[in-house]
Parts: structure tokens; sequence; C-alpha cells
């Protein structure tokens, strides 16, 4: 394939190198971006101020995620990380879910993108949303430090290292403790419970049966007893989940002292609060005060914050600069090259040329060589988890798998050892090699292939079953793109089986040897030749595939939407409950909400067909798995073969962890839901209801058999008509500025 020349593709190479260039190598400072970004905190302060000023109730919420990113690993924004697949993050855990203002972080995040690309993370904004959040609601300024990095690990079940509404004054010094806070910072940082909402559940207990004796008069003594009326009123019973109270009734929506007031009348909210009154040292602060200038106490919160904004902080080459602050994977720069690109030349470059191209500009940014990539590609339609397994090359593959893996790709031995030196950059999650320091033949055995000295360093980082854990691949140059890794790899402390393989046949294990005595360029053009020829491998030219509009879909159809529509002005919970189908609905339910709503028969079963992308939580279907009819029996219309694998995904009572819908293509719009209904395997009972009737029935049986186009027309034809639906227009409703609050 010859190359060409793509016009303006310097759009998507600048955005690239912006996005992968390493920040400053400095510790936290006030100022940290004084250079590289001058209106930083300007930028920070207005677009936070555009959602406070409309919705001041976001100040607590967001204070309090700052709060909790600290005391998990540190304030290095893992608590914006969304979940994925495998690994579910911090904001999913419990004390996170009630955690609101992350579009307001995304919004002031892509304000600074726009007008410093690549410079400050995600853990600064949040740092500085925080202040200016308390800020606008007349608390206090106190300089933030900069200068931090974002982490690339969230895990849910670390926040258990978050201070529970429950904990004693021990818990309660003992956590602040470890994050370098003392017993002043714990009762000055509790203060912010000055502002925001509670849900009943993290203090029910106190006001029913908190000694389980079972009576009405069974109340926490610690609390006034004068004001457990008052809780019941708003929390109805210990169970309730849903309703907010406010944590300081009156001027709950202004930073004040009145938290303290609360707490010396034994009306703070949680344990937790109460616990403050049993340390003579946090005992003293809240009588203090209760009378004491507003201005000490706003000093003392200032400080506090900087103090808690140095706690587990990564600086200079430690950590990253996310892009994106709810992501940490690599495909957000695929995207925001194809968005450039799309901007200056749209329809024009392919998503697989754009992949091509970012890896030789990630590989020249560490310091490796410049090639020219061949361009011309266009997109497949297909992606295949099952063909990703077939025909990727696995970490424990032996020497003659990898040999046949590249031949059947055109590729050469040569090719095969010059490419497995990209491993000199990057990192491994331990369960790519697991086996081979803890179980490598079954018998609890190391394999021989690896240093047993490098195992026993390899065993401190990952223990058994660890899926989370990154490790370095080349550790002292990972972020270096050069030959060390042959180094290692003829010490026998290549991470994979598949590269100590490159020593068990001649010319591979001969092309390690002249690596670590050849002058670097020498492995640089070789790696370049290779590049290029694996670049080859089964592209799509001339009118084969397409040019996709956005890398990460592959397309469902598109269909004109009529525009005109008016914002509306109320939302309620009740209204949702009562009017979207249930997942547990059955035909005639589904036929009577569909048809209530002007749609047909047809509809439904069409529409039901969105089920073929996307995820579903666990409660959503978990009584068919379990106890369908309260006999701990399994819904009789699912397959009992796949509610064997379900169970091991979902425990009862499971509310956080996420199954696909469509499993082997929940990314692709397609028709294979419909295969899965035939089967018995739709997840929700309202799938399996499209069984029940004739008509629904027959449309899921021609989809298994029709082309993709027909249900393509369907669902757009669909997809217009339910657009329909009691839609305000003309004079009514209104334009909201932000969607997410009404004006």
């Amino acid at each position: 394939m010859a190359p060409n020349t793509l016009p303006k593709l310097s759009t998507a190479l600048a955005l690239i190198l912006f996005i992968l260039s390493p920040a400053d190598a400095q510790g936290l400072k006030v100022g940290f971006y004084a250079k590289r970004c001058p209106n930083l905190e300007a930028i920070v302060y207005k677009t936070t101020a555009r959602f406070i000023s409309v919705a001041p109730t976001l100040a607590a919420p967001l204070l309090r995620m700052h709060f909790h990113d600290c005391f998990v690993r540190g304030c290095e924004g893992s608590i914006l990380l969304n979940s994925t697949k495998s690994v579910q993050a911090e904001k999913d855990a419990f004390p996170n879910l009630s955690l609101r203002g992350y579009h307001v972080i995304d919004a002031v995040k892509a304000a600074v993108e726009k007008a410093c690309p690549g410079v400050v993370s995600c853990a600064d904004v949040l740092a500085l949303v925080a202040r200016d959040a308390v800020t606008q609601i007349k608390g206090p300024y106190w300089h933030v430090e900069t200068g931090r990095r974002d982490g690339r690990v969230s895990i849910a079940a670390e926040a258990i290292n978050l201070p529970p509404p429950f904990a004693n004054i021990t818990v309660l010094k003992a956590m602040f403790g470890a994050n370098g806070l003392n017993a002043k910072d714990l009762v000055v940082l509790s203060g912010g419970h000055t502002i925001g909402n509670s849900h009943c559940s993290s203090f029910s207990n106190r006001i029913y049966n908190y000694s389980g004796r079972g009576d009405s008069t069974d109340t926490d003594p610690k609390l006034d007893r004068a004001y457990v009326p008052t809780l019941r009123v708003k929390c109805k019973s210990p169970n309730d989940l849903t309703t907010i109270v406010e944590m300081d009734p009156g001027s709950f929506r202004t930073f004040d002292s009145g938290y303290y007031k609360l707490v010396s009348k034994r009306r703070g909210l949680f344990e937790s609060d109460a616990a403050l009154l049993s340390d003579p040292e946090t005992k003293a602060y809240v009588e203090r005060r209760i009378n004491g200038p507003i201005e000490e106490f706003f000093k003392d919160f200032g400080d506090s914050m900087v103090k808690m904004g140095r706690s587990g902080v990564l600086t200079g080459n430690n950590g990253e600069i996310r892009k994106q602050c709810m992501s940490l994977d690599g495909f957000y720069v695929i995207d925001a090259a194809k968005a450039a690109l799309e901007e200056a030349c749209p329809g024009v470059v392919s998503c697989a040329d754009i992949v091509a191209l970012a890896a030789r500009e990630a590989v020249h940014l560490n310091k490796g060589p410049f090639y020219e990539v061949h361009t011309g590609r266009r997109d497949g339609r297909v992606s295949s988890a099952v063909e990703a397994l077939a025909n990727l090359p696995s970490p424990y593959a032996d020497i003659v798998e990898l040999k046949s893996i590249f031949a059947n790709k055109g590729l050469s031995v040569k090719d095969l050892a010059v490419l497995s030196g990209a491993h000199t950059i990057g990192s491994s999650h331990c369960d790519s090699f697991l086996k081979r320091i803890y179980n490598f033949t079954g018998k609890g055995d190391i394999d021989p292939s690896l240093d047993p000295n490098y195992v026993a360093k390899l065993r401190q980082k990952c223990k058994p079953g660890d899926t989370t854990t990154t490790v370095d691949m080349d550790p002292g140059s990972f972020t270096s793109f050069d030959t060390s890794y042959y180094k290692l790899v003829s010490k026998r402390r290549g991470l994979f089986h598949s590269d100590a393989a490159l020593l068990d046949d001649k010319m591979t294990r001969a092309y390690v040897g002249r690596q670590m005595l050849s002058p670097r360029p020498s492995f640089f053009r070789d790696f370049a030749v290779s590049m290029v020829k694996m670049g080859e491998i089964g592209v799509l030219t001339g009118n084969a595939g397409e040019i996709r509009r956005i890398c990460s879909l592959n397309k469902g159809p598109f269909y004109e939407v009529p525009t005109g529509r008016r914002d509306g002005r109320v939302s309620s919970a009740a209204e949702a409950l009562a009017n979207l189908p249930s997942s547990y609905a059955d035909i005639v339910e589904l036929k009577s909400i569909f048809a209530n709503k002007g749609l047909s028969v047809k509809d439904l079963t069409v529409l039901s067909g969105a089920h073929t992308i996307g995820s579903s939580h666990c409660d959503s279907f978990v009584k068919r798995i379990y106890n369908f009819t309260g006999k701990g029996d399994i819904d009789p219309s699912f397959d009992p073969n796949y509610v064997a694998k379900l169970r091991q995904k979902c425990k009862p009572g499971d509310t956080t962890t996420t199954v696909e819908m469509d499993p082997g293509s929940f990314t692709t719009f397609d028709t294979s839901y419909y295969k899965l209904v035939s089967k018995r395997r739709g997840l929700f009972h309202s799938d399996a209801a499209l069984l029940d009737d004739k008509m629904t029935r027959a449309y899921v049986g021609r989809q298994m058999l029709s082309p993709r186009p027909s249900f393509f027309r369907d669902f757009a034809v669909s997809m217009v008509k339910m657009g329909e639906i009691g839609v305000l227009t003309g004079n009514a409703g209104e334009i909201r500025r932000i969607c997410s609050l009404v004006n």
C-alpha cells in the first residue's frame, strides 16, 4: 500500500502530542501552572460559578467529592474514574453513590483543556472546584496548592477507608491520622456538614431500634430525644433509602458555623457528629465555635483543606494527566484525534489510520523511532471478542504458538522478536503472569524459565487472585522506548512466558543477544520496518469497509430526527416508576404501557432490540435467578444453563455488578439480541415476554433470519415515533441553559 498525504492531518497529530506529553516534574505549590496555564483559576472559578449560581446545593457534594478522593489512595482523582467491565470503581462504592456534580468536573476540565490541553490534572481540577464551590456559597477562600497528577487505579472496596457516619471518636481520629490529619483537622473538616443533605439510611439506626430492643423509645442516647420525632416525620421507616434530610436545617445552603451549634445541642445527624463531644479537644473546639468569630473557623477550615489536599498526592513523573477525568484508557486519545479530524476534514480519515498514526506518535514521544505510516485504510464493521482471543498471542504462549500466530499474519520470526521489543514501555496487570509466580503447572510451582529472585519481588506486588495491580514491564525505564527489554529477557526477567519463549528459538535468541550489544538505532530501524509491515495486515481499502464518524461506535442506523422540542420543568421519580416498563413486566403490561404512549406492538418489539447494546445491574433480574416466586425458584422462562452462568456474576442482594445484555457484542448495534431472546437468554423477564405474544414472537423469529438493514429501518421509524410522545413546542416549556437544572 503506497503512502498518501492526508489534508490537515497535523491537526490530529498535534492533539495526540498534547495528550501524550508529560507534565512538569515538580511538587505541590500555589501557582504551579502559572506559566503553562496562567488563566487556570479564573477558568475554574467562572465555570464552577455557572453551576453553583443556579444550583447552590451542588457545593456540598463537590466538597465531599474532594474529601472522599483524598481519603482513598490520596488526592489523585481516582474518585472520578468510571467502573470498567472487570473493576468496580470507587464512585460505585456504597458511600459514594450519593455523590453528585461529576458533570461540573467534566465541564471545568473541558474548559481547562480548551485553554491548556494536557497540562492540568483532574485531581487539581477537583481541588480547585471544591474551593470555588464553597467560596460561592459564602464560605472561606483558601489558596489551593497544585501540581498533583492523576492516579490510574480506582477500586470500590478501598472506599472502606472513608470515615463512616456511625464512627466513634477513636475510629475517626485513627482514620484522620492515617491521612496525616490531627484531632483539630477532624473537628474543623467536620464543619463541612454545615452544607448539604443526607439520606435517612445514614442515620436511621439512631432513631429506630438503636440497641435492638425494637420499641419506640429505643433511640441513640447521644441524640436529642426531642429531635427524634422531627426526624421520624421525614424518615418514616428504618428502611427508607431515598428520603434526604438537611444536615444543618435552615442554612444548609450557606457555609457558616451553624453546624457546631447543632452538635452542641446533640442534633448532629450522624453518630460521627455526636462523637465530637466525646473527646476533650474536639469538644472544646465545638464550644468555641458557638460564639466565636466565623473568620477564625474560615481560616481553620482553609488550613485543614490545604493540609488534607497534600494527602497521598502523585507528583513529578508519577501518575498521569488525564484528558478525560472519568476514563483512564487510551481510547480517548483516538476519539479526541478523530473529533479534531472530523472538524477539519469530515468523513475522510479512517479510525484504522488514526490508530496507526497514534501508535507511531506514542512510540516517538517515549523516545522511540519515528517512521512513515502508510495510510488509506478503511474501517471494518465487525468486532468480536472471540476473534480477539483466537488471534492475539497469549502472554502464556510458547515459541511454537508465537511463530505460528505471526506467520499466519505474514510476519517473520524476526518480526516476532522485534515487535516483542515494544514491551520496553508500559505496564501489565498481575493476572497476565500470575500463574508463572504461584501455580505454573497446577502444583503450586513457579515457571522455571523465570528468575526465582525476580519471582520474590513480583510476589510482593501481586497476590493470588489480583486482577487490578499493574507492574512495569521494563522496570526503571518503562516510559522510555529503548533496548533494555532484551536485557531483561536475557536475565529471565521478562514478565510473560511469551517473553521467555524468545530464548527457546535459535533465531529469536540470537536477536535478543544482538540487541544487548547493538546500538539503539539498529533496533529502531528494525522496529519501524516491522511496524509498517504489520500495519498492512488484512487492510480494507477502496470501497471496502467504511469511514466511521466515531471510532468507538460500530454504527447502528442513522435517521432524521425532527426537532423543535422544548424542555419541561418537572421531574418526578414517582412518574418514572409509574410510566417506565419494569424489567419484570409481562407481555400484557408491556403492550398496555406502549399503547398508552401511542406505540404499537411492533414498536414494542423493535425498541426492545436496543437491548443489543449496553449492560444491566444484577438487581434488575436477580429475582429471576434466585427467588422468582418467593420459593427460592428460578424463572421458568429462563434457560437454566444460563442461570448458572449469571449466578457466578450476581450474588443475592447484589446492587452494583453489571452484566452485558448482549454478551459478545454488547458494544455493537445488531440483531443478535433477538437470537438471545429466542434461546431464552434475554436478561429481563420483559425480554422473555416477547415470546408470549404471537406478533412479537413472529418479529423475533424474522430478525434471526432477516438482514440487519430491515431491523435498522424499523428501529429508525419507531424511534422517530417515540420521539413525538408528549412533546412541548411553541411557547410551552423552556430552553434550559444547563440540561440538568431548570432555569
